[in-house]
This record gives structure tokens, C-alpha cells and sequence, in this order.
């Protein structure tokens, strides 16, 4: 039996993917979801679905990069550098 194309098993693709999307915040969700997968390990679909999955988890990543990361220095490193130090001019 083929395999269906990523993305194209409508709410079932959307599920999945978000699914990956709020494993960023709740990370027991990545090993029940793959043990729920591979309880149907004869599933032709099986790659597909956790393809949709690991896209929606980097996806996710990047939102929280981007959105809640990116702008916010680490810690230690102020307005006028590391620890706060001026520059030397």
C-alpha cells in the first residue's frame, strides 16, 4: 500500500502538526505521540504522519525563537555589553 503526500489528510495533517507545535512547550507530548504512532507500526502513513509532527515541533522552535528569543539578550549581557561594562573607546 503507497503512502498518502505530507500535508494532504486535511484535519488529521493539522492535528499532527500541531501537535509538534505545543511540544515545545509540553515536552512529554513527543514520546506519547511517537509511541501512539508506532502502536500502528504497520501503518503505511507512519513516516508521513511523523513527518508532519517533527515539522510542526521546528516550526514551533522557530516561533519561540523569533517571537520570545530573539529579542531578549542573554543573560548578563546589557545595554552597553557583557555585564554591563562601557565600551572602550
Amino acid at each position: 500500500m503507497k503512502s498518502r503526500k505530507l500535508f494532504t489528510d486535511k484535519w488529521n495533517s493539522f492535528w499532527h502538526m500541531f501537535f509538534g507545535i505545543i511540544s515545545v512547550r509540553y515536552l512529554f507530548i513527543i514520546p506519547l505521540f511517537i509511541l501512539y504512532q508506532l502502536y500502528d507500526y504497520k501503518d503505511p502513513n507512519l513516516f508521513v504522519d511523523l513527518s508532519e509532527f517533527f515539522i510542526g515541533l521546528v516550526i514551533g522552535f522557530f516561533i519561540l525563537y523569533v517571537f520570545f528569543k530573539a529579542h531578549n539578550p542573554p543573560r548578563g549581557v546589557g545595554k552597553w555589553g557583557v555585564w554591563g561594562q562601557r565600551p572602550h573607546l
